[in-house]
């Protein structure tokens, strides 16, 4: 019954940034070698030109047949 937590990093870099959707409507990108992904964050993708502030879920994204960690973005925001 309890929430799952958030988690908060400070000062990403984020690398391959790229929209995916059938309207580029989701955010895709790594931080530190994880796969993230931000849905309905597509829109800010030309606006992330430095580090970043993330709060985010974790995660596991599994495709065929292979595991793997991935960051289940909830918000965003430039770093100060």
């Amino acid at each position: 019954g309890n929430s799952e937590p958030l988690f908060l990093s400070r000062g990403v870099t984020l690398s391959f940034l790229r929209t995916v959707g059938g309207e580029g409507q989701h955010l895709q990108a790594y931080a530190a070698h994880c796969k993230l992904i931000g849905f309905n964050f597509g829109r800010f993708i030309d606006q992330i030109n430095k580090p970043v502030d993330l709060v985010y879920r974790l995660n596991v994204d599994t495709w065929n047949g292979k595991a793997n960690p991935q960051l289940m973005l909830q918000d965003i925001r430039m770093s100060a």
